[in-house]
């Protein structure tokens, strides 16, 4: 385990990588290679504007934060 790792752990972030961006799924991999299903709101799911920023992220391979538990997309630090 990184040290990185633990700090991500307590903060409770987990930085992941879009893999797949499927309505209604979005898949994608954390830094140790651990595959998991993002959980979106109601509202996120209805949203078109952020579908298409999903699929621009995920082919951009950039990486975007997720709540470590839920897996849930923080509605700051990296929405613009």
């Amino acid at each position: 385990m990184l040290i990185d790792d633990q700090k991500n752990k307590i903060s409770g972030v987990v930085t992941t990588q879009i893999m797949k961006v499927i309505y209604p799924l979005v898949i994608a991999r954390s830094m140790t290679g651990q595959f998991l299903k993002v959980k979106l709101t109601r509202k996120e799911r209805r949203d078109p504007v952020l579908w298409q920023t999903l699929q621009s992220v995920c082919e951009a391979k950039l990486w975007i934060p997720v709540t470590y538990n839920n897996h849930y997309l923080l509605q700051n630090d990296w929405l613009i």
